[in-house]
Order: C-alpha cells, then sequence, then structure tokens
C-alpha cells in the first residue's frame, strides 16, 4: 500500500479549532528541521507561550528515547513537540498525559482498544504506533519549561528493509485507508490539552494511565548503563515509576 506522502498540513484549521484551548493556539509548521525537540527548547528558552507546539512535516534527525532514530517519510506521519511550563510536583504526569492522549485518539480513530507499554510507547494490536519522548530543564529546583516530543505513525508502511527492532503499524494500516493528518493532530492535542488542565487543576492521571499499561504481569529486561537486570512488572508507584521483581529471564525492554 502506498498512503498520502502528499497530505498537507491545515494549520490555521488547528489554530481556529484550539483557539480556546491551553494547547495548540499557537502552532509552528516547518517543512523540514532537525529535530521538533531541538526547536521547541530554542523556542521554550525564547520565552514561547507556554502550549506552542513545533510541527514538522520531516525529521533529519529525529529521535526517541536512547537516543534511537525515529524513521519517517515526509508528510506521512505526525512529528511534532509541544512546550509545557508545569509546577515541578506535576512533572511526573505529563508524559501519562501525553500518552493518553495519544492512546485515547488512537482508540477513537480505530474503534479498537489500544495500550501504553511502559513508559511511553503506544501500541496497537501489539504493535508501535507511537513513541513520546519528555524532556525538561530545571533550575533551582523548578521547571522552566518541559517539552513534549510526540511520532505517530499515520500514513506509513514500514518497509521490511527498514529493520525495526519492533513491530510497527500505523492509522493507516489498521485501517486500511489514507487518513488526515490535520484531523489527527488536532484530535491529538484537544485531548492534551483536556489532560494537562486537570493536572493543573490538581488531578492525578495515575490510574486511567495505569489501566492501559500492557507491561504489568510481563516479564522484562531493564538496561541501565552498563547493567542489565531481569524481572517482572508488577506494578506502578504514585509518580509512574516500576515497580518490578527479579528474576533470571524476560524480554528486553
Amino acid at each position: 500500500m502506498a498512503y498520502g506522502s502528499t497530505n498537507l498540513m491545515n494549520i490555521n484549521y488547528i489554530t481556529n479549532t484550539l483557539s480556546n484551548s491551553l494547547i495548540g493556539m499557537n502552532v509552528i509548521h516547518l517543512d523540514s528541521v532537525n529535530s521538533t525537540m531541538v526547536r521547541a527548547k530554542s523556542e521554550a528558552e525564547a520565552g514561547a507561550n507556554e502550549g506552542t507546539v513545533i510541527i514538522a512535516d520531516e525529521q533529519t534527525r529525529g529521535r526517541g528515547r536512547f537516543d534511537r532514530t525515529w524513521l519517517s517519510p515526509k508528510r506521512s506521519n505526525l512529528l511534532f513537540s509541544v512546550i509545557l511550563r508545569p509546577k515541578t510536583e506535576q512533572l511526573n504526569q505529563i508524559n501519562m498525559a501525553a500518552t493518553l492522549a495519544v492512546a485515547n485518539t488512537v482508540s477513537t480513530l480505530l474503534n479498537i482498544e489500544s495500550s501504553i507499554k511502559w513508559p511511553n510507547d503506544v501500541h496497537v494490536s501489539g504493535k508501535k504506533i507511537s513513541g513520546i519522548l519528555i524532556e525538561s530543564v530545571i533550575e533551582n529546583s523548578t521547571v522552566k519549561y518541559a517539552i513534549i516530543g510526540i511520532g505517530l505513525n499515520v500514513n506509513w508502511n514500514p518497509p521490511k528493509e527498514a529493520k525495526l527492532p519492533y513491530a510497527t503499524t500505523s492509522l493507516a494500516l489498521e485501517s486500511g485507508k489514507e487518513m488526515d493528518r490535520t484531523l489527527i493532530l488536532t484530535l491529538v492535542l484537544e485531548n492534551l490539552s483536556k489532560l494537562y488542565s486537570r493536572i493543573l487543576d490538581g488531578e492525578s492521571l495515575l490510574i486511567e494511565w495505569s489501566n492501559l499499561l500492557n507491561t504489568i504481569g510481563q516479564s522484562i529486561i531493564m538496561k541501565t548503563g552498563q547493567e542489565t537486570l531481569k524481572g517482572i512488572a508488577q506494578s506502578v508507584d504514585e509518580n509512574g515509576n516500576l515497580i518490578w521483581s527479579n528474576n533470571d529471564y524476560g524480554f528486553e525492554y
């Protein structure tokens, strides 16, 4: 299948639809950039308003966790970053809001259940459809800003020669049709804005987030620096940290 390589973004639709939302009132759209995370940090340092979104049709040095390369043909997927300025005690909830926003959007669009692989991948039918990266700058124990980076596979059919280390899918592959990137971005940002507003109001997203985790009860292999640890994921604590027990088997996490 070949999907939407010329799927253009309608930024006016996004900003008009989200004109009263905390997130999405200001959208910076780039044809190509090294990384939306890098550009978002630059905008945040320059004083960009909270809720500013940086989206690119192409990233030349896109990355995920552990500096893994994020592959995405031009204008096929969603590659964007969001600038937030939460309080320090709210920071641990940001990842929950981001993964829930994507998972809820995907479930609505496909009318099937999505799940979250701890801490921040979204899965459909056992395959990765989205990866999320959170980076923050803290000065004098205060969060200066936090950047949410989201990659969501929309109209991409990953080629076999890509040799990805995990099973991958996209909204188009799951639905059997090309999807509108503008509409999907608007829905994600709308969901994220609502969830972030709840965080600002003092709510916890822990129960909703943990209910979608597909990791609990699974055998895992955790790599921390030079050390490799094996165990079984049992639960998460109030900050979203994984609680697990040691044993001698598992799969890489």
